[in-house]
Parts: structure tokens; sequence; C-alpha cells
């Protein structure tokens, strides 16, 4: 099986490492966004859902699936998607109106990734100034912040839990400072996961839930999951994607 890894430059940059070592295992060539039709599978490590659908619409074998890169990457798809599994997640809306929220409140773009484009606001004149252009999703906080739990799940299966947590910052993000501890996965996330990788026929994907109260909420699913944590837990994450693929 001819294989391409597909990465953007800027993915690229601070992810070589993962790229160089998924390649090597798959004897796959590392590609960016233009790749043709050359190949018979494409790991994309980007999010571009339209070029994975017109691969998948060639025969292709893409990793992940177009329709996975359209949800997970538009954070109001995928909250619409938890909604239709009725799986709980904190209340929102999609606005840039800062008169019609409640305070605080926790404003994000539908599309940001790794904590990024994640704005913290007190009041009404803090949310005007971050809501100036297209309607954003605003949402009520948890009770916890800076705490959050991310269970990576390959081929349908959980692979790792982990928490973090970050004490300096509202964003729990691995990357941004927080720190990880691997936790055994609760039996509730575990039926939630289920019914999200069934849904999307997800391979590799991270599904992030944060707490409130005592209670478990969706948060996110991560396409172009990130294997940080994973490396940190001594887990490689390039060879057993890499496996994984090998064996579809």
């Amino acid at each position: 099986m001819k294989c391409a890894v597909v990465y953007t430059e800027e993915r690229l940059k601070v992810n070589e490492y993962f790229a160089r070592s998924l390649c090597s295992y798959l004897s796959a060539d590392l590609v960016d966004e233009s790749v043709g039709e050359e190949y018979d599978c494409y790991v994309f490590r980007c999010e571009n859902s339209e070029k994975r659908k017109f691969l998948e619409e060639r025969g292709k074998l893409v990793v992940n699936n177009a329709l996975t890169g359209k949800i997970a990457n538009d954070k109001h798809l995928s909250y619409e998607l938890a909604k239709r599994l009725k799986i709980p997640f904190l209340p929102y809306v999609l606005t840039n109106d800062a008169r019609t929220l409640s305070y605080p409140c926790v404003i994000k773009s539908p599309f940001g990734h790794g904590g990024k484009e994640v704005y913290w606001a007190k009041n009404e004149g803090e949310a005007s100034a971050i809501l100036s252009g297209e309607p954003l999703i605003c949402q009520k906080p948890s009770d916890k912040l800076g705490r959050d739990i991310r269970v990576y799940c390959l081929g349908g299966e959980v692979l790792c839990t982990m928490e973090r947590s970050n004490s300096k910052d509202f964003r729990s993000n691995f990357t941004l400072g927080g720190s990880c501890r691997q936790i055994q996965l609760p039996s509730i996330l575990r039926e939630y996961c289920s019914r999200v990788i069934g849904a999307l026929s997800a391979d590799f994907v991270g599904v992030d839930f944060i707490v409130d109260g005592e209670k478990y909420y969706f948060n996110e699913i991560e396409d172009v999951v990130g294997c940080r944590m994973l490396y940190h837990e001594g887990i490689d994450a390039a060879k057993l994607l890499a496996d994984y693929v090998k064996a579809r």
C-alpha cells in the first residue's frame, strides 16, 4: 500500500518528530495538501476535509475520514452532534452580540485548536472587544477551570485517558503549560466516546470532556489530535497509528 502523510507547513514546524516517525513506520511520503491521487492511503494531519472528501470519492483510504474532519474541526457542528447523540455539554450560544450574554463566559472560535482563539470575558466590555467580527461560541464556564479530560481513541477503542490541569490558566492544554496524568476512564465517558466514534467512524481522535459540579460534559473532538501527552506516558503514538493504518 502506497501511503502519504499529509501536513501543512505550519503544523509540520511544530510536529516534525511525530511526522517523521509516522512516515518511517509506514514507509510513507511526507506531502502537503496539494498532493495528487497517486497514493492508496492518506493519513491527514491537517484539517482539510474537502481534500479528504475528494480523495474518498476516488476510492482512497483516508485517515481520518472527511466526515470526522468536517465535524471535529467545527466546534458548533461538534456540539450539534453531541446533541443528536444525547451527550451533555455546557450551554452556549453562537453570537457576536455581547449584550445578550451572562458573565463571566468563555468565548472561542468554532475553528480554533490547541487552546488558541479561546478567551475569558468577565464583562460586556471585554466580550465586545473579542466579538468584533464573525459570531463566536460563547459558553458558560465550568466550575473547575483549567481542568479537563482527554480520551484518546484509536480504531474504535480507547487508547489512553489523560486528565489535564493548569493552575495558571483557565485553559488546560498541555502545550500551554498544563500538566497531565493518566487516569482510569469513567464508564459514562466510555459510553459517550463510543457514541461519537460510532457516529463518525473516526480512526484516531481525542474526545475532550470538562467537569462541572460532579458531572462530565462534552467539550470537543480533536481530529488532528496532539500526541505529546502520549509520549509523556511512554506511548509511541506514531507506531500505534502506523500499525493501525497498515492493518486497514
